[in-house]
């Protein structure tokens, strides 16, 4: 036999027998810590992200300091305190933790490649969907909105703060809508790996 023939089948079963380790492996140990890595994912989306009683809160805080021009009666001083407390936490989400959120997003969507090396594309297909860039969307405009809102405290703009908390309370409904889709797609690829 040729050389370059022999040399063509060890490189092929060098890399079949590298892919079959690299599988068992995969399927003895990745895919157990996955399969609980995303029931806590799946357990954590069913919680909601803002609970509707401080979505409403948002709402009625945007009414009253809209009604009464709230923002002109501070001094500066609390202004700047309370665009402090908003860049730093406001209803559990603040500008770090939803960094954070968006961080976790990117490693749990980052994880579906594997499955594309398993050839378990349709779970690698309900990951991605799980974390799709409408969700990364509403966490960046919820960033986005975050710091407009500490700017409108600090320059006193009650009209344009109250529109910031509605708006901010639109988009935790659309986070919590969304965490529906989420627990959908991640219950079925934890059904799909057998857990």
């Amino acid at each position: 036999m040729d050389k370059k023939v022999i040399a063509l089948i060890v490189l092929a079963v060098v890399i079949v027998g590298g892919y079959a380790a690299y599988y068992t492996y995969a399927t003895m140990v990745i895919i157990p810590e996955d399969v609980q890595l995303l029931k806590e994912e799946l357990d954590a989306a069913s919680t909601p992200f803002i609970n509707e009683s401080d979505i409403e809160s948002l709402e009625n805080s945007a009414n009253l300091i809209e009604s009464y021009d709230a923002l002109s009666l501070m001094p500066q001083s609390e202004r700047d305190m309370v665009a402090q407390n908003i860049t730093s936490g406001i209803s559990g989400a603040s500008i770090d933790q939803l960094n954070k959120i968006k961080q976790n997003f990117t490693e749990n969507r980052e994880r579906a490649q594997k499955y594309d090396y398993l050839f378990k594309g349709d779970v690698a297909n309900d990951i991605r969907q799980a974390y799709s860039d409408q969700l990364f969307d509403l966490v960046d405009q919820m960033i986005v909105l975050l710091n407009k809102s500490a700017t409108d405290v600090r320059s006193g703009n009650s009209q344009a703060f109250a529109n910031d908390l509605r708006e901010l309370a639109k988009l935790a409904r659309e986070m919590n809508q969304y965490q529906e889709q989420i627990k959908i797609h991640l219950q079925d690829a934890v059904t799909k790996l057998g857990g």
